[in-house]
């Protein structure tokens, strides 16, 4: 959630353990369903949501921006914008043990 007023959920912590218990979810994606199906019907009723990768009621388009990522399709709002693997062209064979030393901007 990008914020929210204080007090509107009384118990939260106790709603999302309600919650999950319902079902079975994917221990991966539960807060999403959470998020959903139980704090999005409180908060769409005063927010914005510019979203145009979930089909959810009232999301509008992003206004024209640079692109959030190399590949388009994974661009949306809460997106993990991250690297998950890195690669360098190299000379050594397949199989061949390399060391990678990785330095930040200080060096």
């Amino acid at each position: 959630m990008r914020g929210a007023c204080q007090g509107v959920f009384a118990d939260i912590a106790g709603d999302m353990r309600a919650y999950l218990k319902s079902r079975p979810f994917c221990a991966r994606d539960a807060d999403q369903h959470f998020l959903r199906h139980r704090i999005r019907k409180v908060a769409q009723r005063s927010m914005l949501a510019n979203d145009e990768w979930f089909d959810l009621p009232g999301n509008q388009p992003f206004p024209p921006h640079v692109p959030m990522t190399v590949d388009a399709r994974y661009a949306h709002a809460g997106a993990n914008i991250g690297a998950p693997s890195m690669q360098v062209l190299h000379e050594a064979p397949d199989g061949t043990p390399v060391r990678w030393t990785l330095y930040d901007a200080a060096g």
